[in-house]
């Protein structure tokens, strides 16, 4: 055996990695680092030595693991693999995004290389964020709830699911009186009531103008009443200069063979209900 040659070949590949201006590394199939390149160590924060022979899931992003490990035996059988995006912990906190080109060799060795796309992934997590949120609340706006309307509709372990749709109290005459700036502000205090009396797992979001739409997945009419009156605690919202009144109708989904715009149509029903006996109190 040419051990001079070996080691000229060596040479040469660790010179082709190190020159190479994108993340490179070999790993083994149980996850080890082999080698990373000088790029690879430089976006990390951490020397080639603390990564080399190290096991790379330390330093996925804890959320990241599962996936990471699903390509990772994907790979037993379609030996390359493009496009798969995970994120890494560096040593000084910070969170990058890696797109990864990865190949099987026949020494059953992973050779990737990986360009950051952080920059990238957060233009588009924020573009993600703007097309489903309402801009004045930072509640989902009504694109987002027809989409759960949607995905929901059919799923029978969600059932049953209760609709509430809430409306601001004399929008209008604030408005007229007051000004839209503080219209405003009294939309945002409805959606912030809103979000501070339900349940993380409810779905909260702006229908249009003064009215807010909330879902509630796998709950009864007895218990969105409860949630109801929950927000209605203290009906009124307070403001620097006045205080407003919240109206909530409720309506419940009980099967898949029920049909959501007649859910909604009455809650909505029912909110108007609740209007006029607040114009007449």
């Amino acid at each position: 055996r040419d051990v001079t040659s070996e080691y000229e070949a060596k040479q040469q590949i660790d010179a082709f990695l190190n020159i190479n201006l994108d993340p490179m590394c070999v790993a083994d199939l149980d996850g080890h680092f082999i080698k990373v390149n000088h790029r690879f160590s430089e976006v990390l924060g951490y020397s080639t030595e603390e990564l080399n022979g190290k096991p790379f899931l330390e330093w996925v992003h804890p959320e990241d693991v599962d996936k990471t490990l699903e390509i990772m035996q994907q790979l037993n059988t379609t030996r390359h693999l493009d496009g798969f995006v995970n994120r890494y912990r560096t040593r000084d906190g910070r969170i990058v995004s890696l797109e990864w080109s990865i190949e099987v060799g026949y020494d059953k060795f992973l050779y990737a290389a990986a360009r950051d796309v952080t920059h990238r992934v957060k233009k588009q997590s924020e573009s993600e964020y703007q097309a489903f949120h309402d801009v004045l609340t930072d509640v989902y706006n009504r694109r987002y709830l027809e989409e759960v309307f949607k995905n929901l509709s059919m799923d029978r372990r969600s059932h049953p699911i209760t609709v509430l749709l809430a409306d601001v109290d004399g929008l209008k005459r604030t408005n007229d009186t007051l000004g839209h700036a503080t219209g405003d502000q009294l939309i945002v205090a409805a959606a912030q009531r809103l979000s501070s009396r339900c349940r993380p797992s409810d779905v909260i979001g702006r229908w249009g103008g003064d009215e807010f739409i909330v879902i509630l997945p796998k709950t009864s009419a007895e218990d969105g009443q409860r949630i109801v009156d929950r927000i209605l605690e203290t009906s009124s919202l307070e403001m620097p200069d006045t205080s407003f009144v919240l109206s909530i109708g409720a309506a419940t989904k009980e099967t898949v063979e029920d049909l959501f715009p007649d859910v909604v149509r009455l809650a909505d029903q029912r909110m108007y209900a609740m209007k006029a006996q607040h114009r007449h109190d």
